[in-house]
């Protein structure tokens, strides 16, 4: 292996300290911490802010430099791209046929229609300047408008446009935080719902960006003056910082609309479009819930504790009337299995169901309740999509960590393969694992494995450990796949996939690793890196996690370093007593807690990872921490205090950060750009677990 020289290894670049003592209130008293990084939030306005940065970015590429193995690895991931185009499933809309399609050499994939027999391309962002992605794009039932979403870089702010088909003259709609559409039956317009945040009269200065939203009406053959405000979310006293969804019905005049208090409860209305009336159907159902409306009839598949997994059904008249317990079942809950999705065809019902590690689509018939199951390989997801609503046909989605996407049609009866998304990789040489392990608490926990045949437990090859933890993230085997990971098992290495508390394995595991409980989260982890060791499957072990995911491996590795030789950490969270003062953070104290209320301090104090590093000399693991100068969620401030803090007090661990001024969380950019952060993560890891770099080649 290149040894990096000492003057390197050691000798980090200056960070100056600017000391703001700052007092927590805990629950044995007062905690006094001294923060001397604190002034790295203001980089927007700190030309000393960017100075720091600029030699941070300077000294990770004399790594990187002196490893030398960047431009090999940018081949591999370059060959990966462009080696075959990628599509989506298609959808039927309008009378057109829609999907996404990525081109080799494109940067951000198209949209496409195809109506008798003839493709077009609707929207290419790779024709404008600016770094434009396309969020959305549906097409009206009448054919005649195409309503689409950009953003442009990592601003999560959707700039919303009309087009005319006949003519395919676009026409800018909305800009804003956010948006989303559903068309009324006839085409002739649609309901969408927007946030406005500080905009709104009544919003206090801290108010979240994505607050204060209201739904309101839009008719093609009108301007946006003349838009009907259907509800006000605050002014109807239904709260300010609910969250909102709504559905037209197919009667053209009742809307379906949930309002969601965060994750934990969810109330049903239907609303009259010409009285604005609106009357409640169920009330603050516990847990996740999702409605749908077929016909004359509301569908909630309910997701609570006490009610949870099965879908039930009521006329819309007699809705707003009828309690829960007097809506017909539909759909029967299965133990040990969550449903993730429900949708209808002309004849069936089509339900994915998910037992934490996998999923399976299952088809009940509308009138006979006959069930069909779709067939599975092992160890894959599935997912059901673009369905037909006045026919039995759909498409649907095989995957795994080794493969992206297997496109499928059914026609009612059976079904044949429509599109490869990855034809250029040879998944045969490979296999996956799954097998379990203890949490130190007693849990047992799924563990998934990758790698090529014959090196598991049979040849000395480094593992990637890759996790979230939070957000009841999807597990789903086909949600794995990226080329990055794809790549590090093209190099003979091993990859692990831990099912941790906080993901959306099921409503339960969600609430197992929030809150109260998130410092579960890192010691799972700990746990499958000591089942790791004392199994054999692998000695070289590392971490790889993204914003909330880059703050469990962060703290995982703080707090047991000896399962460790590294960490590629992503635009994380880190400083745990400060995060709700910092972009969107605010909205995350459902998640983690309130660090204003000693109690739950406390439970941060566990795995707030700016502040689990403490003064060493030892070499503990290295880490690559990157974010991005755009992220309008995770605030840099995160990663850049965070590195210059362990750079300063473990002076001895290599501690490397690069700051993208272009991107953000995670959007922003271009494929190129891709391709060398990519290639920069891996080399990191490579080098760090100690990969002979020949594997290379």
């Amino acid at each position: 292996m290149t040894e990096i020289p000492h003057s390197l290894r050691f000798n980090y670049p200056d960070v100056p300290k600017h000391p703001v003592t700052r007092t927590y209130q805990t629950i044995d008293g007062e905690l006094h911490f001294t923060d001397n990084y604190a002034w790295l939030q203001h980089f927007d306005s700190d030309p000393q802010v960017l100075s720091v940065i600029a030699e941070q970015n300077a000294y990770t590429q004399q790594y990187f430099d002196q490893v030398g193995t960047l431009e090999s690895l940018e081949q591999r991931f370059e060959a990966l791209t462009y080696a075959d185009t990628s599509r989506s499933l298609t959808r039927q809309e309008g009378g057109y046929e829609l999907f996404r399609q990525l081109e080799p050499g494109d940067n951000y994939g198209k949209a496409m229609a195809r109506k008798d027999g003839i493709e077009q391309v609707l929207i290419d962002p790779n024709t404008m300047t600016g770094g434009y992605d396309i969020m959305w794009f549906k097409m009206a039932p009448s054919g005649q408008h195409l309503v689409y979403a950009l953003q442009q870089g990592d601003k999560r702010e959707p700039i919303v446009f009309i087009r005319d088909m006949e003519s395919g003259s676009d026409q800018q709609f909305y800009t804003g935080t956010a948006c989303d559409i559903d068309f009324d039956a006839d085409g002739k317009g649609f309901i969408y719902i927007t946030c406005e945040g500080q905009d709104h009269k009544d919003a206090p200065k801290e108010a979240s960006r994505y607050s204060y939203q209201r739904i309101s009406h839009h008719r093609f053959d009108q301007s946006i003056e003349q838009d009907t405000m259907l509800l006000d979310a605050a002014t109807a006293g239904l709260g300010s910082d609910v969250s909102l969804a709504a559905e037209n019905a197919a009667d053209g005049r009742t809307m379906l609309f949930e309002v969601w208090h965060g994750r934990d409860k969810v109330d049903l209305y239907l609303l009259d479009k010409q009285t604005k009336e609106y009357r409640q159907m169920l009330a603050e159902l516990p847990g996740q819930h999702n409605s749908t409306v077929l016909n004359d009839r509301v569908y909630v598949t309910t997701r609570g504790k006490e009610d949870k997994d099965r879908v039930i059904s009521c006329t819309i008249q007699q809705a707003a009337q009828t309690p829960l317990a007097g809506w017909d079942q539909v759909i029967a809950r299965r133990p040990g299995q969550e449903i993730k999705s429900m949708q209808a065809t002309k004849s069936d019902f089509i339900v994915t169901f998910s037992d934490g590690v996998t999923a399976q689509v299952v088809l009940f018939n509308r009138h006979t309740g006959q069930e069909r199951t779709l067939p599975m390989p092992d160890n894959t997801s599935i997912q059901a999509d673009t369905i037909q609503p006045d026919s039995d046909n759909f498409q649907y989605e095989v995957g795994n960590v080794l493969l992206r996407s297997k496109v499928y049609a059914w026609n009612g009866a059976d079904s044949r393969e429509l599109y490869n998304a990855h034809q250029n990789l040879d998944i045969a040489g490979y296999e996956t694992i799954q097998e379990s392990y203890v949490s130190f608490e007693g849990k047992e926990i799924p563990l998934l494995l990758a790698a090529a045949k014959g090196v598991i437990r049979q040849q000395d090859a480094a593992l990637m450990m890759e996790c979230y933890g939070g957000f009841s993230a999807s597990t789903l085997p086909h949600r794995r796949f990226n080329n990055y990971l794809r790549t590090w098992l093209d190099l003979g290495q091993i990859v692990a996939f831990p099912f941790l508390s906080g993901d959306g394995s099921t409503r339960q595991n969600y609430e197992d690793g929030i809150k109260q409980y998130k410092y579960r989260v890192p010691d799972e982890i700990n746990a499958a890196a000591r089942h790791i060791h004392h199994t054999g499957i692998a000695s070289r072990v590392g971490l790889t996690g993204g914003s909330n995911g880059g703050l469990m491996v962060m703290a995982a590795a703080l707090k047991q370093p000896q399962w460790y030789m590294a960490a590629d950490v992503r635009v994380p969270l880190a400083n745990m007593f400060e995060f709700h003062t910092l972009f969107d953070g605010a909205a995350w104290i459902r998640e983690y807690g309130d660090p204003r209320k000693p109690e739950q301090l406390a439970w941060l104090q566990k795995y707030s990872a700016y502040h689990l590093v403490e003064p060493s000399l030892e070499a503990l693991p290295s880490m690559f921490i990157s974010t991005g100068l755009n992220d309008k969620g995770v605030h840099p401030v995160h990663a850049i205090a965070m590195a210059a803090r362990r750079q300063a007090l473990q002076p001895n661990a290599r501690t490397l950060l690069n700051v993208d001024a272009e991107s953000g969380h995670g959007y922003g950019k271009s494929a190129r750009q891709w391709h060398y952060y990519y290639a920069q993560r891996i080399g990191f890891m490579l080098h760090e677990l100690g990969v002979d770099p020949s594997v290379i080649g």
